[in-house]
């Protein structure tokens, strides 16, 4: 909490007319400024690269009309879940990050971003541990099943083993059933991710998804 006495604080009419208009649509002005001034001092405690600091609904180009409704989205008083689908570099991960930035300035606590692969190294390593002060298995999917708001990215992008694919299928699972809002994101389509994933592609299909096929390189155009 001490991170956030610090915080520069601007008195321009126009800076004043901002956080009215934040704290009208339910952010924290303080939040906000802290993430935009030193992000780091926030966002890295929900798991956030430094390379998507940047990410907001603002500064995404095109696709207004998904920008727009994940705007909406947001506003509701339960998000649901969402799956992303799509090209490579189409801004799948800029716009999950971006959902959960806008819910950090709301001040929603318990939220964290994880990439597929790399959770999957985590337990694979934690069979392979005799540190007690490690985390086990269990642990790591406990933990990702209690966020109040997951955004799981990069779905499919490794060959899946049955023991991938059934870690994973706890945790959706378990999010479904305890009704905790997830983003997952991936550059196969629900019809790929069920040729291989079966019971993982039946979950998806709970989720409301947004398709970014045929969407040019967005990477490449920033």
């Amino acid at each position: 909490a001490g991170d956030l006495l610090y915080v520069w604080w601007c008195g321009t009419y126009q800076c004043q007319r901002e956080r009215a208009q934040r704290k009208r649509e339910g952010m924290t002005p303080i939040l906000t400024e802290t993430v935009e001034k030193r992000p780091g001092a926030i966002l890295s405690k929900h798991g956030i690269p430094e390379k998507y600091y940047h990410c907001t609904l603002d500064s995404f180009k095109g696709l207004g009309k998904t920008v727009d409704e994940l705007r909406q989205l947001i506003k509701q008083p339960v998000l649901p879940s969402l799956f992303f689908t799509g090209n490579s570099g189409s801004g799948k991960t800029h716009l999950a990050i971006s959902v959960l930035i806008e819910l950090v300035k709301k001040g929603k606590i318990n939220m964290w971003f994880q990439d597929i692969p790399e959770l999957l190294l985590r337990l694979r390593e934690s069979h392979q541990t005799t540190n007690e002060d490690d985390f086990k298995e269990y642990e790591i999917i406990d933990k990702m099943r209690g966020h109040n708001f997951l955004v799981l990215d990069d779905l499919g992008a490794e060959k899946s083993s049955e023991y991938a694919i059934q870690a994973l299928q706890l945790i959706i699972n378990g999010r479904l059933s305890d009704m905790k809002p997830t983003i997952i994101t991936s550059n196969l389509s629900l019809a790929a991710i069920n040729e291989t994933m079966p019971r993982i592609a039946s979950r998806l299909s709970e989720y409301k998804t947004k398709s970014f096929k045929d969407v040019p390189d967005y990477r490449k155009n920033r």
